[in-house]
């Protein structure tokens, strides 16, 4: 019985494009799922030759689905903001519009919020864990302080690390979604206050 080394073994999982307004290629998110059970993701962005740079030197980070994220606001819809993009494709499927910041819980900042007037309906879905949480709070201080209406959405029977493309795999519907999303209350400026504290 030798056991050798197993060698990382990574397959390439799925490939997220994010894309300027004018719908080209910015850059791309790779996901990899690791024979370890983890995954990783890649960052990278076309040379303008066919091919890939392998970091995002001098690009500016964009949401996820800018294009879409774009002319539902135009149109006044709500906008759904998850913490990656396994979660916003599984809203889209669903009908909703969804975006995100590459680089996971953490990296939002005010270049993603800068394409949110104020006034604009946004349902934030943070992942069941502290880390989504908390990252949920930094989207939503940061859209609040844009001045738009911004509700946080506690899933129900979301299981701990779960998000929202777990809870529509163990059988939510978008009309549940949307009863969810009536039935929470939009956080008030003084509530930011609360929000930031409650759980520091």
């Amino acid at each position: 019985g030798v056991t050798h080394n197993v060698p990382d073994k990574k397959e390439l999982v799925a490939a997220y494009d994010y894309r300027g307004a004018d719908g080209s290629l910015v850059y791309q998110v790779q996901r990899f799922s690791h024979n370890n059970g983890k995954k990783s993701f890649v960052q990278r962005r076309p040379d303008g030759k066919g091919g890939w740079f392998y970091d995002l030197k001098g690009v500016k980070p964009i949401p996820y689905r800018l294009p879409e994220l774009l002319s539902a606001i135009e149109q006044g819809n709500m906008i759904c903001i998850a913490e990656g993009e396994k979660c916003c494709n599984a809203l889209t499927e669903a009908g909703l519009v969804a975006t995100c910041n590459s680089g996971g819980a953490g990296k939002w900042g005010e270049k993603h919020s800068l394409y949110f007037p104020a006034g604009t309906k946004v349902s934030v879905f943070p992942d069941n864990d502290n880390v989504g949480h908390n990252h949920a709070k930094e989207v939503s201080s940061s859209l609040l302080e844009r001045g738009c209406e911004v509700k946080i959405i506690e899933l129900p029977g979301l299981p701990q690390k779960g998000d929202i493309a777990d809870w529509f795999t163990l059988g939510g519907t978008k009309d549940n979604l949307l009863d969810i999303i009536a039935n929470t209350a939009n956080l008030s400026s003084a509530e930011r206050a609360k929000v930031t504290a409650r759980n520091g």
